[in-house]
């Protein structure tokens, strides 16, 4: 702690505070959830957080039969991870339920000893939630808070009949004990009647004829072994798009924006009005001062960039700004922190995101005092795609509304060529004409095997492929039309949108968690690619405040996407932007208390 004492450059303004960012083993606590802003709800509580992850062999050992704990593994896998949007309630409702009711669950089920007292447990959390306390359930609070840990359309303490064929594989496969990842999901049985053991997944027979349970185990684990080497090859595998550290800080075509002069935390409080300003506990001073001249000047260049004066980037004060703080060192420690509403910039070599996490930043904000029931009140629903955001920027006014929409819709959407249309329409006219040959053919031959038989014709099932082919006429005939309509059109007619190519390659980037592809992502990517744009026209840089975000970085021929719009779509979308800005300055309030600095230094920062 001596260091910290001797700082010369420390916290400003607000302390953020938060939650803590990992609960790991250990359950969330309701005093957590009390401390929580209703954005950090919706980051933290979830199945993870509150019923951490059972140490089953310890459960086992402690005397919880093998049965019960698989049982209790059987349950958790299906419950919700997080609870679903409901348009009846606030999300911060829905969550403190979901919290309550899934600490109960995991509580009463790892104090079971035995597979009946498991599943008796369903009984006891529907009485303990109030459910069967209320005589109109239907009208009773007690069955939503009970439904907010529910994946589907049912309970997952309900022990279903599949499950005993669950719970038979987990112990098949030595359950409690870890499993290797090459026999997961793998069940050795030998089926009655048979003499070679098999090899079965879920409802698959994946190979027959081993003499010896081990001759079967051993078969998998090599297979599985070859498969993993094969998948490792390098050779011709396309990349993921990173975005290297940058090697220098420079700004070029760009006024000086301090004389030479050092700016302070205090600055950005009385310059941009940000309630508050952070740094990480082992980011020394000389770094320290270095991130803050770098964020003073992309700052005042994202300023001129967007038409707003420098006292409105902390969006009307709601922003915080932290320095190497707040994050863990990972690909992604720079990030916008919705629940604290805190713009997180990494440590020095990580610079060139300060666009996008103040996109992230805008596109949360102008969501915020919304009365639509949303996780995230956003103008692109956060991580949940929002068709039309106009309900939910209704209190913004109609500038904002119409140029937010107009905006959205350009993320989303490209306009359909002729050609694409023409190409459409009769790709369709083809499938449709094959169809109704198809059923054509089929009350022929229908008509032609009873009449060979002597026999009468199935009417019931005529009437319906007669129905089904009189569909299919009419298709055809739609699309003949549309094909007509599109060859007398010109090039510069309407045609419809499609997709655009920009959430095209995004989906082609993403995982299983739809990262590149999420909203508030596609949002803050064409955020960067609007500023990029803009400094281009006037042949600038500022690489601190945004880098690497240009298609033309990201080849076909090395990544499996492109992460960043291109052409006509880049176009439009900087035009989209260029809208909004425009509406948002007459919305947001300037909070600066003390005009920007100047590069003689007259009006020089105080340390």
């Amino acid at each position: 702690m001596a260091e910290n004492r001797k700082r010369r450059i420390d916290d400003a303004g607000e302390k953020i505070g938060g939650a803590r960012k990992d609960w790991a083993r250990e359950r969330m606590a309701k005093s957590d959830v009390d401390e929580m802003t209703d954005a950090e709800r919706v980051e933290h509580i979830n199945k993870d957080n509150v019923w951490p992850k059972p140490d089953y062999a310890a459960l086992v050992a402690a005397g919880m039969s093998r049965e019960a704990a698989a049982q209790i593994k059987v349950i958790r896998d299906r419950t919700a991870r997080t609870p679903a949007v409901s348009r009846k309630r606030p999300h911060s409702t829905t969550l403190l339920w979901y919290y309550e009711t899934l600490s109960a669950v995991g509580r009463q089920l790892e104090a079971c000893k035995t597979i009946e007292e498991v599943r008796r447990v369903n009984d006891l959390i529907e009485e303990s939630v109030g459910r069967r306390s209320d005589r109109q359930y239907w009208a009773s609070e007690g069955q939503f808070r009970f439904h907010a840990i529910t994946k589907g359309r049912y309970s997952p303490l309900y022990c279903v009949y599949d499950d005993a064929a669950k719970i038979a594989s987990l112990l098949n496969q030595g359950f409690p004990d870890d499993v290797p990842a090459w026999r997961r999901g793998h069940v050795v049985k030998r089926y009655s009647g048979r003499a070679d053991f098999v090899i079965v997944k879920g409802r698959s027979l994946v190979k027959s004829g081993f003499e010896t349970e081990d001759a079967a185990l051993a078969w998998l684990k090599e297979s599985w072994e070859a498969a993993r080497a094969s998948s490792n090859k390098t050779e011709n595998v396309k990349k993921v798009p990173d975005r290297p550290h940058l090697d220098h800080i420079e700004r070029i075509g760009l006024p000086d924006r301090r004389g030479g002069e050092d700016v302070s935390p205090q600055t950005f409080i009385d310059v941009f009005g940000f309630r508050g300003v952070e740094f990480g506990e082992w980011l020394p001073d000389d770094e320290r001062q270095l991130v803050l001249n770098h964020g003073y000047d992309a700052l005042m260049d994202l300023a001129d960039v967007i038409g707003f004066t420098p006292g409105q980037l902390s969006l009307g004060g709601e922003l915080s700004l932290a320095f190497g703080a707040r994050g863990n060192g990972g690909s992604h420690s720079a990030h916008y922190e919705a629940g604290r509403r805190v713009v997180n910039m990494t440590r020095i070599t990580g610079a060139g995101l300060l666009a996008h996490e103040w996109g992230h930043a805008l596109d949360h904000v102008l969501g915020m005092g919304s009365n639509a029931h949303m996780e995230i009140p956003s103008l692109t629903g956060w991580r949940t795609r929002l068709v039309d955001c106009r309900k939910v920027l209704a209190h913004r006014g109609d500038d904002v509304v119409n140029s937010a929409q107009a905006l959205l819709t350009a993320i989303y959407y490209r306009p359909k060529t002729r050609d694409e249309a023409i190409e459409e329409a009769q790709d369709r006219v083809a499938a449709f004409t094959r169809s109704v040959e198809s059923h054509e053919t089929a009350i022929a031959n229908h008509r032609s095997k009873a009449e060979q038989a002597g026999t009468k014709s199935n009417e019931a099932w005529l009437k319906k492929v007669t129905k089904g082919m009189k569909g299919q006429q009419d298709s055809l005939e739609f699309w003949k039309r549309a094909l007509e309509h599109a060859c007398a059109k010109t090039e510069f007619d309407d045609f419809g949108t499609k997709s655009s190519q920009y959430v095209q390659e995004a989906v082609k980037i993403s995982g299983a968690d739809g990262y590149w592809a999420r909203p508030n992502e596609l949002f803050a990517r064409a955020f960067e690619s609007y500023v990029t744009e803009a400094l281009k026209e006037t042949g600038a840089s500022s690489n601190y405040l945004v880098a690497w975000a240009d298609a033309r970085f990201y080849p076909e021929e090395l990544y499996k996407g492109n992460p960043y719009p291109s052409g006509d779509e880049l176009a439009r979308l900087v035009s989209r932007f260029e809208s909004l800005m425009a509406a948002c300055v007459t919305l947001v309030p300037d909070r600066s208390v003390v005009p920007p600095l100047v590069a003689n230094g007259t009006n020089a920062p105080r340390l």
